[in-house]
């Protein structure tokens, strides 16, 4: 009966435990984030593929999650702000790509995408949109049950080979396919953003009001920074030349360097900068494989150092 006793909680911690992975995968990472950091950055994919710290000699935690709008980058920040230590650098490195402040709010026609319940196992529940303890914990239930029809993802979570996106050390794919993964990703956004071309006349209202809310956000997360002596730093990562090939100058002018350029907020440009943004750094066509991850971050952390932001 003691045994019993004993067993059932760690059972049952380690049920709850897997239901949370299944939810999100990133709860693994982030639930290990440590105290006294200097350094933290947020964004989408880009970012979550774009930076890796180990090894580098820097307290700094990659708190990117994929997708992720700038509202919940935000939200992100409010959650975890406090694990900067406060004598430290205080640095916030916020990352975004060309189609990051095209959208404002994911809603129930973006897929798996708006699913807000991503975040009920790293955020505080009064940041989540639509949150209701009970969706919670019906959630949990039902991802626990799906895992274990599903014993080869299951396995995946309990191994923690969840990530092999993460783990490639090489780009996997050739040239056609290098150009393919280009084209999905272009097809996803103009879907996703309802957008027929990249003409500025053509942009739809729905998505000029949204970059104007994410313009909104930028300044509230830099006055949220400077309340509480954090240094916010814009970094627009490496972008691929299979995918900058296909966005006009004048499109990412206007969704992106002319929003922030009017930003009180210092602004690290690499999304062109050929040191990485070749083939062989990158996993597909958009994010960063682990070699490129590697070169990439000790490229920022020099020029913060060269920018005397960082020891």
């Amino acid at each position: 009966m003691m045994l019993s006793r004993n067993i059932l909680p760690r059972i049952y911690r380690k049920l709850n435990e897997i239901a949370l992975c299944g939810l999100n995968e990133d709860y693994a990472r982030i639930r290990r984030i440590p105290q006294h950091l200097d350094l933290i950055n947020l964004g989408s994919n880009p970012a979550k593929y774009g930076l890796d710290y180990a090894d580098t000699g820097v307290k700094a935690f990659n708190l990117a999650v994929g997708p992720q709008t700038l509202e919940y980058d935000f939200r992100m920040l409010k959650n975890y702000h406090s694990f900067l230590d406060e004598k430290g650098a205080k640095l916030l490195l916020l990352l975004l790509c060309p189609f990051s402040l095209l959208k404002f709010r994911y809603t129930e026609y973006d897929g798996d995408a708006c699913r807000d319940h991503r975040y009920y196992p790293i955020l505080h529940h009064s940041m989540i949109n639509n949150c209701e303890e009970q969706t919670y914990k019906d959630l949990k239930k039902r991802t626990l049950l799906h895992l274990l029809k599903h014993p080869l993802r299951l396995l995946s979570i309990l191994k923690g080979t969840a990530h092999k996106k993460m783990k490639s050390e090489t780009n996997p794919l050739n040239e056609q396919q290098m150009t393919s993964s280009a084209e999905g990703y272009i097809r996803g956004w103009m879907r996703e953003f309802g957008l027929h071309n990249f003409e500025l006349k053509d942009i739809p209202q729905s998505v000029k009001n949204d970059l104007q809310k994410n313009s909104e956000i930028l300044d509230e997360i830099k006055a949220f920074c400077d309340e509480r002596g954090i240094k916010p730093v814009i970094v627009l990562p490496p972008v691929s030349e299979y995918i900058m090939g296909n966005i006009p100058q004048g499109f990412r002018e206007y969704c992106t360097y002319s929003i922030l350029k009017q930003k009180d907020i210092l602004m690290l440009d690499y999304m062109n900068d050929h040191t990485y943004n070749q083939p062989a750094n990158f996993v597909d066509a958009l994010c960063l494989n682990k070699t490129g991850r590697r070169k990439f971050t000790q490229g920022v952390l020099s020029d913060l150092k060269r920018l005397k932001l960082l020891k």
